[in-house]
């Protein structure tokens, strides 16, 4: 951050402005630090208390559908018009010893429903709260500006892309230079229960891995675990403005959001030291 504003505030001192690719580099390491600190604290957690995993994606991609198959049973409704589900709907099934709940939401996308928009509130809240997020996508269809939206704005090593509707012709395909990473992906079919297996096994191995952590020096409280993944998503949204060359200054917003985060877990006002940093760094007024 501070680096970002002794580029936008001092140039007139004769500063070269830090080069962009500098900043997104430090950024990314960072997000690695991040994605570290939060998954040695989270592994127990999981372990013992099961996994949160949240369905979403626009309209009639086929949410429903797919939990009716995960849980092996007819809970929620499902219908052709899109905006059937309006509230979360949330249950929990044993998978191979691991407690997972599934949890339903309504299609985000622009609406005028004040209904409707409560309810996409609520999958946005869920999308924050999930340890895993499933981003449904009609594989029928190519991708548009809102499952972009979607993939971007949740941390990309919290994603799986589930391509459903696979019994139809494919035709969604990833563009490259509207999302940074490459995502864990899985065709399925809510139609006739192709790759619901699969996708079972994925959910399993998306958690529990060989280099799993029963001991961690990091104890996580549900405020910190609330403070750290807010402050992921703003990482990653800041991350996804520097690569698209949306502007350091607006990044910079979303960077000192992810400060006012990690300090509030620390205990730690950044206040006024962004600026102290520059001062002591940066030969500035001198």
């Amino acid at each position: 951050l501070a680096l970002i504003e002794v580029g936008l505030d001092f140039t007139e001192e004769g500063l070269k402005e830090i080069e962009q690719g500098h900043i997104l580099q430090l950024l990314n390491g960072i997000q690695d630090d991040l994605v570290e600190v939060f998954n040695r604290a989270v592994k127990y957690r999981v372990l013992k208390d099961g996994v949160r995993v949240a369905l979403v994606g626009k309209p009639n991609v086929g949410k429903s559908s797919l939990l009716n198959h995960l849980l092996d049973r007819n809970r929620a409704i499902v219908d052709a018009n899109p905006g059937t589900t309006r509230d979360t709907i949330e249950e929990t099934i044993d998978l191979n010893g691991l407690p997972v709940t599934f949890v339903d939401t309504a299609g985000i996308h622009k609406s005028q429903d004040p209904i409707e928009n409560q309810g996409i509130s609520r999958a946005q809240n869920e999308i924050r709260e999930a340890d895993l997020v499933l981003v449904i996508i009609d594989a029928s269809l190519p991708l548009i500006q809102d499952d972009y939206f979607i993939l971007n704005s949740i941390p990309h090593e919290r994603v799986c892309m589930v391509l459903n509707k696979s019994d139809l012709e494919i035709m969604a395909q990833i563009q490259p230079h509207k999302t940074q990473y490459e995502y864990k992906s899985i065709y399925t079919s809510a139609l006739n229960g192709a790759g619901i297996d699969a996708l079972k096994r994925l959910i399993f191995e998306s958690v529990i891995s060989d280099d799993i952590i029963f001991e961690s020096d990091v104890l996580m409280n549900s405020r910190h675990h609330e403070q750290l993944l807010l402050a992921q998503n703003k990482l990653a949204q800041a991350v996804h403005i520097m690569t698209i060359d949306e502007g350091s200054e607006v990044a910079a917003i979303e960077i000192r959001d992810v400060a006012v985060h990690l300090g509030s877990i620390i205990g730690l006002d950044i206040g006024d030291q962004v600026l102290d940093l520059v001062f002591s760094q940066f030969c500035i007024g001198k």
